[in-house]
C-alpha cells in the first residue's frame, strides 16, 4: 500500500467512522429502550363500548377509502374527557412524545433523555420545513390539541394536517353532539366563544355487555367560526353509520327559495342607482332570507299591526279586525339616493333616502261588514276573510334622530308614497260582489298610511328601554351618588 492509498483510506475513514458509529448507537438505543405512554383520552371502557375504533383495521380501510379530502371537514382540535373554563387557552402540557404517539396528557418525567434526543433526529427530517399545508409554518401545538377530521360518520384524530397516520377514531353513533360551557345556560351570543366547547356525550340506553357509560368528548377550538361549522356537520353526520348513510336523523336547515336568492341579486344590479348603497340592500336583503320563513318574523310583525289596528279609527260598517296570518313577501325595501340633510351642533341628525318595494308583503285578516240595503231590507252582518297584499310601495324617507335626551329614532315618508295595495275577499258567508265595500276598506288603509307616516307625522323607533326608569322616553344622566358623611 502507497502513501497516497493510506492517506486516502485514512482520511474516509476519519470523516465515516465517527458519523456511522453515532448512527448505528442511535438506531440501537431508539429500538431498545422502553418508550413508556400514557393516555388518558382513551379509557378501556371506550374500545369494549364501541365508542373509539382506533384498532379496527377494517373500519379504518373504509374510512380511507375513494374519500375525496376537500369535501371532509377538518380542524385542530384540543380533545379532552372532562371540561375546564378556557379550554385550550388553559395552557396544557406541551407536546413531547413524538409525532405518532398515541398519547394526549403523558407524564413528561417518563421518558429518558437519551430518548429525547434520539427521537429529536428521526423527527427533524419530517418535520423540518413543513408547513400547515396553506405554505404557513408549523406552530407548536399543545399536546391534546390533534387535527380532527369527519368522515362518514367517524372523528377521525390525527397529530396534524399531513393526515400520516390515524391517533383514534371516535363514532359518532354513540354520541349525542351539543354545545357545552359548564353546565350553565349559554347565551345565544356567546355559544362559540373559545371557553365553550362542543360536546360529544354518550347516548342514554345504550348497553353493552362489557361497557357502562363512558366520559363525553369535549373539542375546543380557538377559531369560533370554524368551531360553528365543525358543529354543523356534527349535527348533520352524527347518526350515520357506514352500513346504513341513510339512517341520518338530524335537524333540517330552515333555507330560503334560491329564486329569492336570485331576485335579490338582480335587484341588486338593477340600476346605477344601486351601486352606492348595494352593500347594506345585499346585507338587509341577506339577514331577510334567513329571516323571512321563520315564525319569530311572523309574530313580530302580526304584534305591530294589531297594535296599530287597535290605534287607529276603523270604518263603521266594520266590527274588530284580527290578523289570522302574515306572509313577509319575497324582499325587503331597498334603499338608493341617501343624502344627509342636517346633522347640527345640538346632535339633531337628518337622513332622506328613496324607497322602493315590490316583495308582496301579505295580510289575512278577519272582520265582519254590516251591510245596510236601506229601510227596505233589514240591515245583514257578513263575516269576511280577506287578504291584502302590498304590491309595491315608493317614495321618500326621512329617517331622523332628534337631540339628547330623545332615546328613538323618527321615520316618515316626506310626501305620500306611491302604493299598490291589493284587497281581496278569501272566504265570507256569502258571495261578496260588492266591490265598493272592498274599496273602502282600500281607501281606509291609505289614510291609515297618510295619517301615521307621512309629514307632519312620524313613527318611532326607541333604541333604548325606560321602562324601569322614574322618567320615561329619554336618556338621562346617572342620579350622583351621595357623599357618605364622616361622622
Amino acid at each position: 500500500m502507497g502513501f497516497l492509498a493510506f492517506v486516502v483510506v485514512y482520511i474516509l475513514g476519519g470523516v465515516t467512522f465517527l458519523p456511522l458509529l453515532a448512527f448505528s448507537s442511535a438506531v440501537y438505543l431508539y429500538r431498545t429502550l422502553p418508550i413508556v405512554q400514557h393516555s388518558e383520552l382513551i379509557e378501556p371502557a371506550d374500545e369494549a363500548a364501541g365508542v373509539v375504533t382506533t384498532k379496527d383495521e377494517k373500519t379504518l380501510n373504509k374510512l380511507k377509502k375513494d374519500f375525496k379530502e376537500s369535501d371532509a371537514p377538518a380542524g385542530y382540535f384540543a380533545v379532552t374527557r372532562e371540561w375546564t373554563p378556557g379550554g385550550i387557552n388553559g395552557k396544557p402540557p406541551e407536546r413531547i412524545t413524538p409525532v405518532g404517539s398515541a398519547s394526549i396528557k403523558g407524564d413528561e418525567s417518563s421518558q429518558s433523555m437519551y430518548q429525547t434526543v434520539v427521537r429529536s433526529i428521526f423527527d427533524r427530517k419530517s418535520a423540518g420545513g413543513k408547513g400547515d399545508g396553506n405554505g404557513a409554518p408549523k406552530k407548536k401545538r399543545a399536546l391534546n390539541v390533534f387535527y380532527v377530521v369527519l368522515r362518514h360518520g367517524h372523528l377521525m384524530l390525527y397529530d396534524d394536517s399531513d393526515q400520516q397516520e390515524v391517533r383514534h377514531v371516535i363514532s359518532l353513533s354513540h354520541h349525542n353532539v351539543s354545545i357545552y360551557g359548564g353546565g350553565e345556560e349559554i347565551p345565544e351570543g356567546e355559544l362559540y366563544i373559545r371557553r365553550n366547547a362542543i360536546c360529544l356525550s354518550r347516548k342514554d340506553g345504550e348497553s353493552h355487555q362489557n361497557a357502562t357509560l363512558t366520559k363525553p368528548f369535549f373539542l375546543f377550538s380557538e377559531n369560533c367560526s370554524e368551531k360553528e361549522d365543525f358543529y354543523f356537520a356534527l349535527l348533520k353526520h352524527q347518526e350515520q353509520t357506514l352500513d346504513d348513510p341513510s339512517s341520518s336523523s338530524v335537524p333540517a336547515p330552515l333555507k330560503f327559495d334560491q329564486a329569492h336568492l336570485i331576485l335579490l341579486v338582480q335587484q341588486l344590479h338593477s340600476s346605477e342607482e344601486q351601486y352606492q348603497t348595494r352593500w347594506v340592500n345585499a346585507l338587509l336583503g341577506r339577514l331577510f332570507l334567513a329571516l323571512y320563513k321563520t315564525p319569530d318574523i311572523e309574530n313580530f310583525f302580526k304584534k305591530k299591526i294589531t297594535k296599530k289596528i287597535a290605534r287607529v279609527k276603523k270604518p263603521a260598517f266594520l266590527s274588530d279586525i284580527s290578523i289570522q296570518k302574515v306572509d313577509v313577501g319575497d324582499g325587503v325595501p331597498y334603499i338608493t339616493n341617501p343624502k344627509l340633510r342636517d346633522l347640527n351642533v345640538n346632535g339633531e341628525c337628518i337622513i332622506e333616502a328613496h324607497v322602493s318595494y315590490g316583495g308582496n308583503f301579505r295580510l289575512e285578516i278577519f272582520t265582519a261588514a254590516r251591510i245596510d240595503l236601506g229601510a227596505r231590507f233589514k240591515t245583514r252582518e257578513v263575516d269576511l276573510m280577506l287578504s291584502a297584499v302590498l304590491k309595491k310601495l315608493e317614495g321618500k324617507i326621512l329617517i331622523r334622530i332628534k337631540p339628547p335626551p330623545s332615546n328613538r329614532i323618527w321615520i316618515a315618508f316626506e310626501s305620500t308614497p306611491k302604493m299598490d295595495l291589493d284587497i281581496e275577499p278569501i272566504i265570507s258567508s256569502r258571495s261578496i260582489t260588492y266591490r265598493p265595500i272592498l274599496q273602502l276598506i282600500e281607501n281606509r288603509v291609505r289614510e291609515v298610511v297618510e295619517e301615521t307616516l307621512v309629514l307632519p307625522h312620524w313613527d318611532d323607533l326607541p333604541f333604548t328601554d325606560t321602562i324601569n326608569q322614574a322618567y320615561r322616553g329619554g336618556v338621562w344622566q346617572e342620579p350622583a351618588a351621595p357623599v357618605p358623611s364622616v361622622s
